[in-house]
């Protein structure tokens, strides 16, 4: 699994609270893996995908996350493997919102490419 959130220089200027967040690689800025990602409480989701991981894919739903760091969603999706059976996309691309349970629980989808 291949992952890191990264950040352009644009995106420093105009929100320079994120520079403590960041670190620089070869490739330009990524964020930490000990930074929060998002504060509440949430579950990451990936779908099955019957076509790259086969008739035994499921989707995957972690536990209750509380104020998740990027390490701990990286995680999630490297341990989505193992429900999916999708081992073609391997890159963390990205994280987007979805909708809250009656239980305050916010779905977060793991975009996962190749």
């Amino acid at each position: 699994m291949i992952y890191s959130v990264h950040v352009s220089e644009s995106t420093l200027d105009r929100d320079p609270s994120l520079v403590s967040k960041v670190r620089q690689d070869d490739y330009g800025y990524v964020m930490k893996r000990n930074v929060v990602a998002f504060e509440g409480k949430y579950r990451a989701y990936v779908p099955a995908n019957d076509y790259f991981g086969g008739q035994d894919s499921h989707a995957y739903v972690s536990d209750v996350l509380t104020n998740p760091t990027w390490g701990v969603l990286y995680n999630c999706a490297k341990r989505s493997v193992k429900c999916t059976k999708d081992v073609h996309h391997m890159f963390f691309e990205g994280v987007y919102k979805g909708e809250t349970s009656p239980d305050g629980v916010t779905t977060l989808h793991l975009a996962l490419g190749s």
